[in-house]
């Protein structure tokens, strides 16, 4: 699958039109970002997708970024159409300032079956912490004493006898 790194800006021409990697100023170091894009598996509907990330400061770090994606693509296998596609949904459904995520990670959750793209709601998520069984006590607050003249006090305060 085809893909990249190139140095771009967000310059104007005289008509107003964005110059992207015509800009003469780009060859000054410290003119534009680099930009990472990788061509992705298409959609199940056919349509094309593309993992793309601009505002690199350095080729290195854009390097660093395409790797990690080339990567998680190949941690498909050429014959499942199915990881490929679910790996490419996942990069397509990445915010543009949202972490990589670490191929191990990736790995696992594929040979798991798990899904890569779904974060799912918070509602789901207290769904599952709330049926999870619950085996250490919470802790006692100290003014949960049973003895002791200050919670008796207490007590008789709010009860009205006090």
């Amino acid at each position: 699958m085809a893909g990249g790194i190139r140095r771009r800006c967000r310059c104007r021409d005289a008509d107003g039109k964005d110059m992207g990697s015509r800009c003469p100023k780009l060859a000054q170091r410290n003119h534009g970002a680099w930009q990472v894009r990788q061509e992705l598996a298409p959609a199940l509907d056919g349509t094309r997708r593309t993992f793309r990330r601009d505002g690199y400061e350095t080729k290195a770090k854009a390097q660093t970024d395409l790797d990690r994606v080339r990567e998680l693509l190949a941690l498909a296998e050429p014959d499942d159409p199915e990881d490929r596609e679910a790996i490419s949904a996942m990069l397509a459904a990445l915010d543009k300032r949202e972490r990589l995520p670490e191929t191990e990670t990736v790995r696992r959750q594929l040979k798991a079956g798990l899904p890569l793209a779904d974060k799912g709601t918070i509602g789901e998520w207290l769904d599952t912490w709330h049926g999870q069984e619950r085996t250490a006590e919470p802790p006692r607050s100290p003014t949960s004493r049973t003895s002791g003249s200050t919670s008796s006090r207490r007590s008789d305060t709010f009860a009205g006898t006090g």
